[in-house]
């Protein structure tokens, strides 16, 4: 047990191997989960990167519909429990998931971070007097780059069973967001295909 909680925190890739070893993946854990609760990401309150995040994490685990997996997202409990910003902390998370009948809870945090914007080119047509004016900001391109922690809390052992971080650059959205998304999940997702044929 220390030894995970020690290397909770590394990313470690052994040499001549392509996949990254997990911090936190245990696969007989998450074998077990039948009912699996996505609440919001945290991020910061005028954002709503987290609701947007949480929302994209949700969407993926459903429309794979591996067998044996309910994927549960209830925007409505959040209020509910008077979460502060909607994103509940992990002992709240876990509380929610035992009131809801869950397995285990997706939590996290989400961040998105802007590049400085540079000098666009104006489209084709537009005059001067629109270029210098306050509608011209609308045409700069707003990017930047999204990271993404995401965890997975068994409600019976309170500790998480998965956990992977990502980032991705791009225009931001939430694309930006999908992108890391992928990146999260791609591990774990492989694992419910192979396990849950």
């Amino acid at each position: 047990m220390l030894l995970g909680v020690a290397l909770a925190g590394l990313s470690l890739t052994a040499p001549g191997c392509a996949e990254k070893e997990l911090p936190v993946f245990d696969k007989p854990a998450i074998d077990e989960v039948r009912t699996l609760l996505v609440v919001p990401l945290q991020s910061p309150p005028e954002s709503g990167a987290g609701a947007i995040a949480s929302g994209i994490v949700a969407s993926r685990l459903q429309w794979a519909r591996y067998p044996n997996l309910t994927i549960v997202e209830a925007p409505v409990f959040y209020r509910l429990v008077a979460v502060p910003g909607g994103s509940p902390c992990d002992e709240d998370a876990l509380r929610l998931g035992r009131e809801m009948g869950a397995d285990a809870v997706v939590t996290g945090s989400v961040a998105f971070a802007p590049d400085v914007p540079t000098e666009a080119s104006p489209p084709r047509g537009m005059s001067k007097s629109l270029k210098d004016s306050k509608a011209y900001e609308d045409f700069v391109p707003r990017t930047g780059s999204a990271s993404l922690d995401v965890r997975i809390l068994s409600v019976k052992s309170s500790r998480p069973i998965y956990a992977n971080s990502a980032s991705a650059k791009g225009a931001a959205g939430a694309e930006i967001f999908a992108k890391a998304c992928e990146a999260a999940l791609e591990p774990l997702e492989k694992h419910l295909l192979k396990s849950r044929k």
